[in-house]
């Protein structure tokens, strides 16, 4: 049986996410046709900043959620908090955005912690690196988790992220 959220399949709380609260705002606000839950909806942000690892459906035309109102180390945390559904391919996306390595690591990583994601995102950067170990942002992230308590399961296999 699937878990119902990410935080259930592994073993982690998914505590209050001021985060997850401004993305539901937000996708009342930048609506994307047929994105009926937030995780559609930043699926949707994600391919229309360039991401297409994962896709939903074809964009509608314009539709974009500018990054000075969310920026794109919110879209990253925001694809793998831990109280949304649990959907290992939309985790995918969050890799990309990182392994392009245009983002703050600093902001980054404070989000993911505010947002009870370090975990996660440390598990994502240990399987990135198995197959990119000198990437730069990945590294860096490992480095800086090294005191998190690791997950006792990976959140997603270890194959090249894109």
């Amino acid at each position: 049986m699937k878990a119902a959220t990410l935080a259930q399949r592994v073993g982690i709380s998914a505590a209050e996410s001021p985060l997850y609260w401004k993305l539901r705002r937000l996708s009342r606000r930048y609506a994307s046709v047929g994105a009926d839950t937030v995780e559609t909806w930043l699926v949707d942000v994600a391919n229309s900043r360039g991401a297409f690892v994962v896709r939903r459906k074809e964009l509608p035309p314009g539709f974009s959620v500018p990054e000075d109102v969310l920026t794109i180390e919110e879209l990253v945390v925001g694809l793998i908090l831990p109280r949304l559904a649990d959907e290992p391919q939309i985790l995918r996306l969050a890799a990309q955005f990182v392994s392009r390595g245009r983002l703050d690591k600093e902001r980054l990583l404070a989000i993911a912690k505010r947002e009870g994601a370090l975990r996660i995102l440390r598990n994502i950067a240990e399987q990135a690196l198995r197959t990119e170990p000198e990437h730069l942002v990945w590294r860096y992230i490992a480095q800086a988790t090294t005191a998190v308590e690791p997950l006792r399961d990976n959140v997603l296999h270890w194959s090249p992220f894109g």
